[in-house]
């Protein structure tokens, strides 16, 4: 006849809420993704665009590694398999660590 049961229209109710929580819940997961990923494009493009002043730069002087280098962090020297070693980070400006 067409017409559901009220034990039906429960089940399928609670699945329909479940199934639209997940959804929600998952848009706003990938807004936030979407937004991280537009911030990293901006970043690279910023660094970029201040990158192609240096194409030819025979010279390394404090004034471009401020404009370029956001900090650099060196570790602690260690001792691996005989042989000194020392972690150095580089985080540039726009983009972080590379």
């Amino acid at each position: 006849m067409g017409k559901l049961t009220d034990e039906r229209f429960m089940f399928l109710s609670g699945d329909y809420e479940t199934e639209q929580k997940t959804l929600r819940e998952r848009l706003m997961m990938d807004k936030k993704e979407c937004a991280a990923n537009t911030e990293k494009i901006e970043g690279v493009t910023k660094f970029v665009s201040i990158i192609k002043q240096y194409e030819n730069l025979q010279t390394l002087d404090e004034a471009t590694v401020i404009k370029l280098i956001d900090k650099i962090v060196v570790h602690e020297r260690k001792k691996v398999y005989g042989e000194k070693m020392q972690k150095i980070e580089i985080y540039y400006n726009f983009i972080g660590a590379a």
